[in-house]
């Protein structure tokens, strides 16, 4: 590219700048020389660098268990799944069936009554007893007896199936089968490929058992009887005993009634009860009497002076005459007063005589009482010596008559105790030998019952019997072949089908948004669907149109990244974008080149750099010359505007890679490519950077410090998480701003459930409008401008 071409493009862009911008900013080569680069910094308002842990611990590392993720798995590789485990399946199932010898099962059957057979007594067995009893009987088909019987008998002990085995007995316990084949019939088989031997092995298996059965119920009958005969004994011996005991008993008592006993001796007890509640009394009046005759004679001793109330003493005196008369004239004289007051005045003369006169016979009777008192307190301590001389002579008479009651009546309750005691016991003795006789006479009962049965049951046939007998098969059983051979076939299918899935799923390759936005916390700026092949390899379609519609669809999918960049660049100023990918093959170079012709179309002046110096493809794409690149500019060998090349595009400029050199790789680590990058941001709009990927080489990390932002490129199922979150962790410890990813063939549900219900105009909505809608110009000039081959890398 001409400095008069660099200069007319720079005059003539359209975007943001002005003309007098583009005047100004116009430099001849010799100054694009001489350009010295400016210190790099993070625009203001811009993500602050995180450290490594705040990065690392920000990833939610996905479940390789989830469903979803091994469906992703199963869909990316499906078809090698399915090729390999079906491959491998069948040889599994086609060996399996050329292996497994071809085997006949003879069987026998037999029948178990599930009714109990008697003729005399009616029994019933519960369902849960019949079963255990035919499981029981199932498990004793193969018991040690019966196998050791059959394996006695000459004619099976000389079979060639035996004769091949190092254990017979253990090889019959382990290959015959014991089964219920109905609610009461149970089948014996075996399967080998000699049909006679085994019949005939079934058959001695059927008939040992049989016997074994018989010989085993008709012994125990015979044991449970010889038990039975044995109580029966022991129990007549107790019975005989007992009723010794009764009749002691009952000539003892004079009865033999158990209610007469107890009504006796309720009455003993009652008379026993009766006496010693007169022994009490009696008791009881001989310490009162015993403690009033102490208490009168302590107090003659002592000479103490006898207490008479006072009520007994004022009842004598007011028995006297003088005093008697005294208190009537007081009485009829109060009376007086009383009706004196009703009729005169207070201070009346009459009134106050009265009074006096009452005052006067007051002081009358108070004297007389006072003087005949002590008379009567004299005469009164004189009666009372005269009665407690004849009351003491009488508490002494009772005193001897309660004491010898007393005794007596001791006596008698020491005698009843005695006898009610006695005949207590042998009335209880008495009733506890009934109950025992009863009891004992109940089993005897029973016992001569359940020997009846028995001597009846011995002659009864078994409950089991033979139904069928073995019979030689004449076809080959091959029911449990085809289990095994499709067996085989689907657990090997299953194991391929699973393993390459769980491998597949191990390696966490992104398949959805989520994995994006919630697990990396990495925005979604876009989304590209992917191209199909005849447009990949610039074949011209089957369908009219559909070249147009695709382009399109590509188009506007580009478009709405390029939105979300012109609006971050807006408010952050970022003007140098580097679209970079973990690992090689997931569509950066793709994306950077779609992405700066998108801003192109919108009138930006552009600038598409081809960082990716090791593996240069963005020349080929839009078909230029190798070189001279960036590495000759980096290099001195050649001018910045020499490098630079005007693409079919309007507004897009193509700065190849060039040739790299050890050279380049050092300048490259010192810093000096930013002397590249500082002088074009006056001459260009946006300036994308195509970078190599950021694992495998340091490349993409050292140009990732001299631009703004970054711009992941994730493809759908290509692109691993792991290898994503650690190259998203190296450029956040280098503090370099990443703007979010663009995923490649995320499909439109997916990418819509991030939002919600979606754009509501996916690729659907282009193809109806494509299909039977006329598209305007602009759109198909745009489809017709863009690229028409999808470039992956290698």
């Amino acid at each position: 590219m001409t400095n008069s071409q660099f200069d007319s493009q720079n005059m003539g862009s359209e975007g943001s700048t002005s003309q007098s911008k583009v005047n100004g900013n116009h430099r001849n080569a010799t100054a694009l020389t001489q350009w010295k680069p400016e210190a790099r910094r993070i625009p203001e308002g811009g993500p602050s660098p995180r450290s490594p842990k705040s990065v690392q611990e920000s990833f939610e590392k996905p479940s390789t268990t989830d469903l979803t993720a091994l469906w992703a798995a199963l869909r990316r590789r499906w078809f090698l799944a399915s090729f390999l485990g079906f491959t491998f399946a069948c040889i599994a199932a086609g060996t399996t069936w050329m292996l497994m010898p071809t085997k006949y099962i003879a069987f026998s059957e037999l029948y178990i009554s599930s009714r109990l057979d008697n003729i005399i007594w009616e029994e019933s067995e519960s369902e849960k007893a019949f079963i255990t009893y035919k499981q029981t009987s199932m498990k004793k088909v193969l018991s040690p007896d019966v196998i050791v019987a059959v394996l006695r008998r000459p004619d099976i002990n000389s079979l060639s199936i035996l004769a091949e085995q190092e254990n017979p007995s253990k090889w019959i316990e382990e290959e015959m089968r014991v089964e219920s084949a109905a609610t009461e019939f149970i089948r014996i088989s075996l399967a080998s490929t000699n049909n006679r031997e085994a019949t005939a092995l079934v058959n001695a298996m059927t008939e040992e058992f049989i016997e074994e059965v018989v010989e085993n119920e008709r012994t125990e009958k015979l044991t449970t009887k010889s038990f039975l005969e044995k109580v029966e004994r022991d129990n007549e011996d107790k019975l005989r005993t007992r009723r010794n005991q009764l009749q002691k008993l009952t000539e003892a008592l004079k009865t033999s009634a158990p209610e007469t006993a107890f009504d006796r001796q309720r009455m003993q007890l009652q008379l026993l009860s009766d006496t010693m509640r007169e022994h009490t009394r009696v008791k009881f009046d001989l310490m009162r009497h015993q403690a009033q005759l102490a208490s009168r004679e302590s107090k003659t001793e002592n000479g103490e002076e006898l207490d008479i109330p006072e009520a007994v003493i004022e009842y004598r005196v007011s028995e006297n005459a003088e005093i008697q008369q005294l208190e009537a004239r007081k009485k009829a004289l109060e009376k007086l007063i009383e009706k004196t007051e009703g009729a005169v005045k207070a201070d009346s003369p009459v009134l106050l005589q009265q009074r006096r006169d009452l005052e006067t016979i007051t002081a009358e009777l108070k004297a007389a009482q006072d003087a005949y008192r002590p008379v009567v307190i004299e005469a009164i301590k004189a009666d009372k010596q005269l009665m407690s001389k004849a009351s003491n002579e009488s508490l002494k008479t009772a005193i001897e008559f309660l004491t010898k009651q007393e005794k007596i009546l001791a006596e008698d309750i020491k005698t009843q105790e005695a006898n009610t005691s006695s005949y207590g016991i042998e009335t209880y003795q008495l009733e506890s030998i009934k109950q025992q006789i009863a009891q004992q006479e109940d089993v005897a009962k029973k016992i001569a019952e359940e020997l009846q049965r028995l001597d009846i049951k011995l002659t009864q046939p078994s409950r089991i019997s033979t139904h069928r007998k073995a019979e030689v098969p004449s076809e080959p059983e091959m029911r449990q072949k085809y289990m095994m051979t499709a067996f085989a076939g689907f657990g090997v299918l299953s194991l391929i089908v699973g393993g390459i899935v769980w491998l597949e799923s191990a390696a966490r390759r992104i398949s959805t948004a989520k994995e994006i936005t919630s697990g990396l916390q990495m925005p979604i700026m876009g989304s590209l669907p992917l191209m199909p092949n005849w447009l990949v390899q610039g074949r011209t379609p089957r369908r009219n149109g559909r070249s147009a519609v695709w382009q399109s669809v590509w188009t506007e999918s580009i478009d709405s990244a390029r939105t979300m960049m012109l609006r971050d660049a807006a408010v952050e100023s970022r003007q140098i974008v580097m679209v970079a990918s973990a690992m090689s093959g997931e569509g950066k170079t793709t994306l950077s080149s779609h992405l700066a012709t998108s801003l192109a179309r919108a009138g930006r002046k552009t600038l598409l750099v081809d960082c990716d110096l090791r593996r240069p493809s963005i020349h080929k794409l839009f078909e230029m010359s190798f070189k001279p690149g960036i590495c000759e500019v980096m290099r001195g060998e050649a001018a910045l505007e020499d490098a630079i090349q005007l693409s079919p595009q309007e507004n897009l400029y193509v700065l190849p890679s060039g040739h790299i050199t050890q050279a380049v790789l050092t300048m490259l680590a010192q810093g000096d490519i930013a002397d590249v990058f500082e002088p074009l941001r006056s001459h260009f709009d946006f300036i994308i950077v195509d970078s190599s990927p950021i694992l495998p080489v340091t490349d993409s990390l050292l140009v990732g410090q001299q631009v703004d932002a970054v711009i992941f490129a994730i493809r759908r199922d290509v692109s691993r998480y792991g290898k994503v979150a650690s190259a998203y962790q190296r450029l956040s410890m280098l503090g370099v701003p990443v703007l979010g990813a663009v995923v490649i063939g995320l499909d439109e549900a997916s990418y819509g459930s991030m939002y919600g219900s979606g754009y509501g105009y996916g690729y659907g909505y282009a193809r109806s409008y494509h299909y039977y809608h006329t598209p305007p110009e602009d759109v198909v000039d745009a489809a017709e401008d863009s690229p028409t081959a999808e470039t992956v890398d290698s």
